[in-house]
């Protein structure tokens, strides 16, 4: 079949065209699937440097970029095992707990998505029960103790939160702003245990209660890539106009409207939180354009950036912390896609893979295991 799904992120973070017609494949496998009745097994993949022998090009913790046989292959992440969970079409991916969703095309429906779990460790992949959610499109999703909340776009270019609930049953919308001429890309989606945070390119960042209700515009008019939330605050980077791409943060009780603190101006790609800090990349393609991309972070409070690591060089599109580990994913100078591993603190590089997806859509850990998934070619496993 052919596969005419809207798969967004375009701008800072989210590195998808607005609009695609990709050939969407089919398999058998139940597993690759990602059927009820499946157990995790998909296509495993060595890990390691492109096929030709060169190494990607990657930095060494804060300088120039290193030869292969100076970068870490300490045990931990080298040489990874990547194994396929679901097929092109997955569109989000979120952990709660113990156990990971995600949703992905419901291959026999024209528009209809589903939405899957399985434990984070692996194990038995179930689909949750309920209708088909029809939608021009899926954004990104999150998770709360009862529901599955998808941030997506109707036919009718209108940006829509659909809840499923994680039970099985009818599910429900949550929000539905006005439509935009323009076109809408729906970025980013998080939950807490009353409110529903979401932003969409071109328009803003928005909150509304998780049962559905009033629909409040915390920020408005701007270019939106990244959003993340803890437990006072909302955190998201946009640009506006010509002005730097900046990394703002605002309470989460703000009225609408409400004062948005700048924390940092430096055109960010990917967005990433602890319980003090946050932690973005910039680089090519950012401020500093045809220089190696670089890891920052910075305290949530405000403060100047630190350095974590120079890249040497790869685009950098997702970022995730977990513990002392940060992992991020990038696409290098001969167009290799890795997932790449640093001390939080800052030191040696591991590449933990460089095979098989595309550019990366959503990066997950909790330390020990790995997903990362992107439209093209779908949701993948790395464990050590």
């Amino acid at each position: 079949m052919t596969y005419r799904r809207v798969l967004l992120g375009a701008g800072l973070g989210l590195l998808f065209a607005s609009t695609m017609d990709v050939g969407c494949g089919t398999s058998d496998d139940a597993a690759d699937r990602g059927d009820a009745s499946a157990t995790e097994a998909g296509t495993t993949f060595d890990s390691g440097f492109p096929s030709d022998g060169g190494a990607p090009d990657v930095g060494d913790g804060g300088g120039p970029a290193q030869d292969a046989s100076d970068r870490d292959s300490g045990p931990s992440w080298a040489n990874a095992k990547v194994t396929g969970i679901s097929g092109e079409g997955t569109c989000g991916a979120a952990k709660d707990g113990d156990t990971l969703y995600w949703v992905e095309q419901d291959e026999p429906t024209s528009y209809g998505f589903v939405v899957r779990h399985m434990p984070f460790a692996g194990g038995t992949i179930a689909t949750i029960a309920t209708p088909a959610i029809t939608l021009f499109n899926c954004g990104a999703i999150a998770v709360d103790a009862q529901k599955v909340y998808i941030l997506g776009r109707t036919s009718a270019n209108t940006a829509i939160v659909v809840a499923v609930p994680k039970s099985g049953g009818p599910s429900m919308n949550v929000a539905t702003p006005a439509a935009n001429d323009q076109g809408i890309d729906p970025m980013n989606i998080a939950v807490d245990a009353k409110n529903v945070f979401y932003g969409i390119s071109n328009q803003g960042v928005y909150r509304v209660p998780t049962g559905g209700g009033t629909i409040d515009a915390l920020a408005s008019g701007e270019i939106l890539s990244q959003l993340a939330i803890d437990d006072t605050m909302v955190y998201f980077s946009a640009e506006t106009g010509s002005a730097l791409g900046t990394i703002y943060g605002m309470p989460k009780s703000s009225a609408p409207g409400g004062p948005e603190n700048t924390l940092v101006k430096k055109n960010p790609t990917g967005l990433a939180l602890d319980e003090t800090s946050f932690f973005f990349a910039s680089g090519a393609g950012g401020i500093n354009v045809g220089q190696a991309t670089v890891i920052y972070t910075a305290p949530k409070t405000g403060g100047a950036p630190a350095i974590v690591t120079s890249t040497g060089g790869p685009y950098v599109s997702k970022v995730a912390v977990h513990g002392d580990d940060l992992f991020y994913t990038a696409s290098d100078s001969n167009q290799s896609n890795l997932v790449v591993h640093v001390p939080k603190a800052g030191g040696p590089l591991t590449v933990v893979t460089t095979q098989p997806f595309g550019m990366a859509g959503g990066l997950l850990t909790d330390g020990v295991t790995l997903y990362v998934f992107d439209p093209y070619s779908g949701l993948f496993k790395i464990t050590r």
